[in-house]
């Protein structure tokens, strides 16, 4: 049973664009074969489309508190509606960020002090939620902390 938690309610990004969805996980599957996003992400993202949730902390398995600012979107990048929350589009932070994030990475929340949780497709058959520091970061060499083994655990770490 997916675990289901409270939005602030006009927080959401607006439409979410299958096209953007689909472009961008194909592409993503071009380098890392077989790749498709978790499916209860995809539920998760399609209900819920880059909102604030209202319980937003976790802490890492290293330890380290860790607050949400939102979950990326995927709005249409093509329609002038969306120009406002394009920014925290997942193809385009990912693409702003990928030098650092690298190939294996895929943000997903954007979180306080501009740090991201990502998706680690280090394993493609089981998609890890870690927490990437950008100022630990450099070219070439992520660095990453372990949060949970899956979304829907991520999910239940939340208060």
């Amino acid at each position: 049973m997916p675990v289901l938690i409270d939005y602030v309610p006009s927080s959401f990004a607006g439409a979410f664009s299958e096209r953007e969805f689909r472009e961008f996980e194909n592409y993503i599957a071009r380098d890392v074969k077989s790749f498709r996003f978790d499916p209860s992400y995809v539920e998760h993202i399609k209900n819920f489309h880059g909102g604030v949730p209202v319980v937003r902390a976790f802490v890492t398995k290293a330890g380290n508190r860790r607050s949400i600012e939102r979950f990326l979107n995927f709005v249409d990048l093509k329609s002038r509606e969306n120009e406002v929350i394009s920014y925290a589009n997942v193809n385009v932070m990912w693409s702003n960020l990928e030098d650092r994030l690298g190939l294996l990475l895929i943000p997903f929340v954007e979180l306080r002090g501009g740090d991201f949780l990502c998706f680690d497709l280090s394993e493609v058959s089981h998609q890890t939620v870690v927490c990437w520091f950008h100022e630990l970061s450099r070219e070439d060499h992520p660095y990453t902390e372990p949060v949970a083994d899956s979304f829907e655990e991520f999910l239940s770490m939340l208060h």
